[in-house]
């Protein structure tokens, strides 16, 4: 995983989830935005809460199915301008390049553009044989199905038997690696 795993991309994440929600509803004044769009604290428990990324849309931001879709859809483009800090977990780099000798992947929800050029900041682009985001394939539906997590490996030349060890911050994850 990356956001929450690798990356502290909370704050970013809401930011773009605020700005996207005033493009979708630009007659709610900020005063009056959903709670889950009010702090870090509450984002944080209403994403933990969600299994999945379209519930977020609808049970949190009180969004249609279809302005849902339409959000998701402008993810990747309002995350690449968005231009808040993010920062990896303190000690990331320096344990990724310590397991530079195992195939490392990712897949994430996040846009795999915007990863690879924090990865690139951090000098530790290198280390991973496959980067899968949300913008990888269409065909690919994110995250818990499973097929992103399969082109990953399939990018990284991984099949057969042997021992896989994903990590991940949500409980989605569990859902998608198993």
């Amino acid at each position: 995983d990356y956001d929450g795993t690798l990356m502290d991309s909370c704050h970013k994440n809401l930011s773009v989830n605020r700005e996207i929600f005033a493009f979708l509803r630009p007659e709610i004044k900020e005063c009056d935005r959903p709670l889950s769009l009010t702090s870090v604290k509450q984002y944080q428990k209403a994403v933990h809460q969600t299994l999945h990324w379209l519930d977020f849309y609808m049970d949190h931001l009180g969004l249609t199915k279809e302005e849902g879709y339409k959000a998701g859809s402008l993810w990747s483009e309002y995350q690449l301008k968005n231009q808040t800090i993010s920062d990896l977990f303190e000690g990331i780099p320096e344990v990724i390049s310590k397991l530079n000798t195992i195939p490392q992947g990712i897949c994430s929800l996040n846009s795999a553009e915007n990863i690879r050029h924090m990865l690139k900041q951090n000098n530790i682009a290198e280390c991973f044989k496959s980067i899968v985001g949300f913008d990888t394939d269409s065909k690919l539906q994110p995250k818990p199905y499973p097929g992103a997590f399969l082109h990953c490996l399939k990018e990284m030349d991984i099949e057969g038997e042997g021992a896989i060890f994903y990590i991940g911050d949500h409980q989605e994850d569990i859902r998608f690696a198993c």
